[in-house]
């Protein structure tokens, strides 16, 4: 396996993360629209009409195009200059790790302090992938 190939498992795994979250929303939210069909109209405009559940994990879906974006940058970036590294496909994996961390937590429990620490943990992974990624290029 070469050090591109291995950067694109998190990639795809973060991509499964995100894609798997739609899902559960759109079928939470189907099934209360299918209870209360007067939600078709309220929740159109007011989204805090679903219920607690559908919150949190639309809340969860959204994070997906938050700290993640700058994780695809990464890996793009390193790519396009030849940049690429087991050692970025292992702080990419650790990345997805606290993400999927991060989404459990957030849509079960909801443990502020735990869904911070892992979102604080994926900030940190992700500033060191910029780190090595800046320092692999300029020298």
């Amino acid at each position: 396996m070469f050090p591109a190939q291995a950067m694109m498992i998190p990639v795809f795994v973060q991509v499964t993360l995100t894609i798997f979250l739609f899902a559960r929303v759109a079928a939470i939210r189907n099934s209360e629209i299918r209870a209360d069909t007067s939600l078709l109209k309220t929740a159109a405009i007011d989204s805090t009409r679903y219920s607690q559940k559908a919150q949190q994990l639309a809340n969860n879906y959204n994070s997906q195009f938050q700290a993640p974006v700058l994780f695809y940058a990464i890996v793009a970036f390193a790519m396009l200059t030849a940049s690429e590294s087991f050692l970025l496909a292992a702080l990419g994996g650790l990345f997805v790790l606290t993400r999927i961390i991060h989404s459990t937590v957030h849509t079960g429990s909801n443990n502020v302090l735990h869904r911070f620490m892992s979102f604080a943990a994926g900030y940190l992974v992700l500033a060191l992938m910029w780190f090595v990624f800046g320092f692999t290029y300029f020298l």
